[in-house]
């Protein structure tokens, strides 16, 4: 077994955003080996309202520790507590982890496959030749889980002896367990009632053994649904509810321990996503470290400047998550906007004639939140200033403006990507009359780029051909998670005496920022790989990017965007060693700042593929099920088949079908046969007869 509190913080990490949409009641289930050694675990997440979500993970071939299980031929995964089961004689088994636990917990074997529907999932045999008793939940589900389950134990050989306790001489509520039946007991008593406990009499348990028994083998589904007389082995398909819906994990690791704590920290006093405050951290890091640095690409060096576009609804937290992230560097522009209001008196004071020697000062305003791009680009080419940074939460005025949909857009897109690139930008004016102007041209000139937006603003401009086409939304790192709305506290202790600018994390952080804003060079410093090893590991990522663009494979439809993601990954590299204190880049830094950029073309897939934002990953699983059901009149399909012509795309990954497809299970829409080693996917009757 695996150090409990250990697996407990993988957890926190793999499954933040769950956790932070109000799941924070963490119990982690460990399935083993007949030895005792892990082979994956389960998160069971739950809120204050009871809902959970229960998340796999477990340590992979590269020593990782990833979300889902491991693969297992069919037939073949654990049970639970394997390693204890050996040479019991009897074996309790209920319905889930947490009932076994308990049991476990009182010196008795337990152990459990889940619900009804991953029974024939698991090996069984282990069971054979022992008293097995069965302990249900008080429901349907149950019912159907005790059939099933006495159906497959008398496959076994040795057969089991079967023992059944009478659930409904127990007096439970609804959906009742073993563990509402010993709620508020001492060990004494529970043991006490363990030993009273009413167990099925032997003319009823004949009558379920019987009926098992006579049931004929599973034979391969057939290809018309269900008829209504088969509807009662079902149990009522329950809602799919909307938080359920699976959304790309944030890499929040990635940052690093510290800025990962900054990060935590953001969300959770903004309420927010960890991916909507860990954009606008990377928005500081890259208007912090464009000042400082040129990040190292294979060969040659780039800025360390990001766009990033994040999509997140009005008034959900993205405006502080932003104040949070940018305070120091807000109170830095103060400090010197105040200073050049103080010279800028001190010139207004002069008599004329001095003035005329000595020009009047300008106001190198670092930070922008309204404006254009000819603004922008004017203060690189008149004001002559070596870097912006352009934060604002005004995405219509950014893509709707006069600006992007004028005759100039393409120009003005065009001083945009090559502002990204680190090209020379320039504005050819008319040396005519009063207006016109010696300066046309600007040189090293760096922009941080961090736009934030509805969906009715940005969806469009996301699939905006221009905007792809010359280049500028391919350069963005994207985000889009869903807002906690209806999840947040507001009246908690905790929340109503909180103060982010007292956290020590974020003090921290500031202070950091601080002296980092103070020790800009004279000039950018080209920033090195600290060996072969850095410089292979991005080539390698380069590959490999390379290799999905292929006919068929993942990015084959998005080149424009997969040819970026090299770059983008040496930028943000460059920024964490920045940050981190290092002298160089390092292989960590490329391997991290690589799952950042890969969480964003995940966004880009997600985005494109799944339209429908009103529907979670399960409801577009099953309605694209049913549909193909009542259009081809069948009740079941293959599981490879499903898989991989499910439609949209995004389903299609492992990460996303199989939790989906759990999920379906878990709630009663479909169930998995199994037939010649392979697997079916059968739908509730209920669904199809609608």
């Amino acid at each position: 077994m695996h150090n409990l509190a250990e697996l407990t913080n993988i957890a926190k990490d793999l499954f933040a955003n769950i956790i932070n949409k109000g799941f924070d009641a963490i119990t982690i289930h460990q399935y083993t080996d007949t030895q005792g050694n892990i082979l994956y675990a389960k998160a069971r997440l739950k809120d204050t309202q009871g809902k959970k979500q229960i998340r796999p993970f477990f340590l992979n071939a590269d020593n990782k520790w990833q979300m889902g299980e491991p693969s297992f031929p069919p037939n073949q995964k654990p049970l639970y507590y394997l390693h204890k089961l050996g040479n019991a004689p009897k074996v309790w088994i209920f319905e889930g982890e947490q009932k076994a636990d308990l049991m476990d917990a009182l010196g008795y074997i337990a152990t459990t496959t889940g619900g009804s529907n991953s029974i024939t999932s698991h090996d069984l045999q282990p069971l054979a030749g022992k008293q097995c008793l069965l302990w249900r939940d008080n429901d349907d589900a149950g019912v159907a889980w005790q059939n099933s389950l006495i159906n497959t134990l008398l496959t076994l050989s040795p057969t089991p002896k079967i023992q059944i306790v009478d659930v409904d001489k127990l007096n439970l509520a609804e959906k009742g367990d073993i563990v509402d039946y010993m709620q508020g007991c001492d060990t004494a008593t529970m043991q006490a009632k363990l030993q009273a406990l009413p167990m099925l009499n032997n003319e009823h348990l004949q009558q379920l053994l019987h009926s098992a028994t006579a049931k004929q083998p599973q034979q391969q589904p057939t290809n018309k649904p269900a008829a209504n007389a088969q509807n009662t082995e079902w149990g009522e398909p329950l809602p799919l509810a909307y938080h359920q819906s699976k959304e790309n994990e944030y890499p929040i690791n990635s940052f690093g321990d510290e800025l990962a704590g900054v990060i935590r920290q953001i969300a959770y006093y903004a309420q927010v996503p960890l991916a909507v405050a860990g954009q606008s951290v990377l928005g500081v890091l890259s208007a912090i470290g464009q000042r400082m640095v040129n990040a190292p690409f294979l060969n040659a060096h780039i800025p360390a400047s990001l766009f990033l576009i994040t999509e997140f609804p009005s008034g959900q937290g993205k405006s502080q998550a932003t104040r949070l992230a940018n305070y120091e560097l807000a109170e830095w522009e103060k400090e010197n906007y105040l200073r050049y209001l103080a010279v800028l008196n001190d010139w207004e004071r002069q008599p004329a004639k001095d003035k005329i020697n000595d020009p009047k000062p300008k106001s190198h305003n670092y930070m922008v939140s309204d404006g254009t791009i000819e603004a922008v680009a004017d203060k690189f080419i008149l004001d002559e200033q070596s870097d912006v940074y352009w934060n604002t939460d005004e995405a219509g005025q950014f893509f709707n403006g006069y600006s992007m949909k004028s005759d100039t857009a393409g120009s003005n897109i065009s001083c945009l990507t090559k502002l990204w690139d680190g090209s020379p930008i320039s504005k050819v004016r008319s040396q005519r009359g009063k207006t016109g102007q010696d300066r046309t041209n600007a040189y090293d000139a760096r922009l941080t780029l961090d736009i934030m937006g509805q969906r009715v603003i940005l969806e469009p401009a996301m699939t905006d051909p221009i905007l792809i086409n010359q280049g500028f939304l391919p350069r963005a790192l994207l985000a889009c998670p869903k807002s906690f709305q209806g999840y947040r506290e507001y009246n908690t202790a905790e929340r109503m005496n909180s103060d982010p600018l007292k956290d020590w994390q974020l003090v921290k952080y500031y202070q950091k920022c601080r002296n980092l804003l103070i020790a800009k060079p004279s000039r950018r410093d080209d920033m090195p790989f600290k060996d072969q090893e850095a410089k292979q590991a991005l080539a390698d990522y380069m590959q490999d990017v390379e290799i999905k663009q292929r006919q068929g494979a993942i990015y084959a439809t998005i080149p424009a965007f997969a040819g970026r993601m090299g770059e983008n990954t040496a930028r943000i590299a460059c920024l964490l060693a920045l940050f981190q204190g290092a002298k160089a880049v390092e292989k960590e830094h490329i391997i991290n700042a690589s799952k950042l950029v890969d969480f964003s073309i995940a966004e880009r897939l997600r985005y494109c593929d799944i339209a429908d934002d009103n529907k979670n990953d399960a409801e577009l699983l099953i309605a694209w099920l049913v549909k193909r059901a009542k259009m081809h009149n069948k009740s079941s399909f293959g599981y490879s088949e499903t898989q991989s012509t499910i439609s949209p795309k995004a389903l299609r990954a492992k990460a996303v079908f199989e939790p989906a497809i759990d999920y379906l299970m878990e709630n009663q829409h479909i169930r998995i046969l199994y037939q010649d080693d392979a697997r079916f996917i059968e739908i509730n009757p209920r669904l199809l007869n609608n």
